[in-house]
C-alpha cells in the first residue's frame, strides 16, 4: 500500500497518469463517502484516520482472495484477536475526538442526558460499539472464508470461482460498514445534536442563543418548528420552516 502511494504521487501532473488517477480517483470517492455522512469540513478533518482504517481492511479482506490463504497464512480480519485491536483502535480515537471537540466538562455531561438514571446504560454503550464492530467484521469474515472453503471441498470446480468474485463486493462491503459505523461514532460524539431533521452534507455547524430559545441547528436545514420567544415582556409566537435556512 505504502509502495503504491509513493510510486502514484511521486509526480504529480496535472494531466494524471494511470497509477495517480487511480489514486485520485480513490480518494476522491472515499472523501465523498464520509462527506455524506459527517459534511465536507469534517471529513476533510478525519479523513487520515477513517481513509487509514477503511485501506487496510479492505486489502486484509482481499487478502483471502489470494491462492494459498488459509493455508500459508491466515486472513487477518477473520482473526478476532486483529478486529478487536481495530475496534480498540477507533474507540480511543473516537472518545478523544469527542472530548477534544466538546472539553472534558461537557463530554462526561452527555453521559447523563436526557436523565440521570441513563448514566450506566450510556457508559455500557460505548463499551458496546467498539465490541460489536469487532464481532461484526471478524465473524462476516471468518464466515465467508469458512463457507468459501466448504463449498472448494465439495465443489472443487466452479462455484468456488462464484464464491470468489462474490466475495469481492462482500469485502468491500464489510470495510465500508466498519469505518461508516466509526464516521457515525464519532459524529454522535463531537456534538452534532438538536432538533433538525436530515441535513446538506456540505452543511456548517453553529449554536443558536436567544431569549426563550435554546437550539443546536445546521444550514441547509429541511426542517419545521414552533415555539416562542419573549421580549419586553410580551410574548411572540412564530411558526417557521426552515428550507435550505442560512445564517
Amino acid at each position: 500500500i505504502l509502495l503504491f502511494s509513493i510510486i502514484a504521487t511521486r509526480k504529480m501532473k496535472d494531466v494524471p497518469g494511470p497509477l495517480q488517477n487511480i489514486a485520485e480517483m480513490a480518494v476522491g470517492g472515499l472523501l465523498n463517502f464520509f462527506a455524506g455522512v459527517l459534511g465536507e469540513k469534517k471529513a476533510r478533518h478525519y479523513f487520515p484516520m477513517l481513509g487509514s482504517f477503511f485501506v487496510l481492511i479492505i486489502v486484509c479482506n482481499y487478502s483471502g482472495l489470494i491462492p494459498g490463504s488459509g493455508d500459508l497464512f491466515t486472513v487477518p480480519t477473520s482473526v478476532l484477536t486483529v478486529t478487536a485491536a481495530l475496534s480498540t483502535i477507533s474507540f480511543v480515537a473516537i472518545q478523544s475526538s469527542g472530548i477534544k471537540k466538546r472539553g472534558l466538562g461537557k463530554y462526561l455531561g452527555t453521559f447523563f442526558k436526557p436523565f440521570a438514571f441513563l448514566f450506566p446504560i450510556l457508559i455500557l454503550e460505548q463499551f458496546t460499539r467498539p465490541l460489536s464492530m469487532a464481532l461484526r467484521l471478524y465473524g462476516n469474515i471468518y464466515g465467508e472464508e469458512l463457507a468459501a472453503e466448504t463449498l472448494f471441498e465439495l465443489f472443487p470446480a466452479g462455484l468456488p470461482i462464484v464464491m470468489h468474485i462474490l466475495s469481492l463486493l462482500f469485502c468491500f462491503i464489510q470495510a465500508m460498514v466498519f469505518t461508516m459505523l466509526l464516521a457515525v461514532f464519532d459524529l454522535v460524539l463531537t456534538g452534532l445534536h438538536g432538533p433538525y431533521i436530515g441535513h446538506s452534507p456540505r452543511s456548517d455547524y453553529f449554536d443558536i442563543r436567544s431569549k426563550g430559545f435554546d437550539a443546536e441547528l445546521e444550514t441547509d436545514l429541511v426542517i419545521s418548528f414552533s415555539g416562542s420567544t419573549v421580549a419586553d415582556g410580551n410574548s411572540t409566537f412564530f411558526s417557521c420552516d426552515l428550507n435550505e435556512f442560512l445564517c
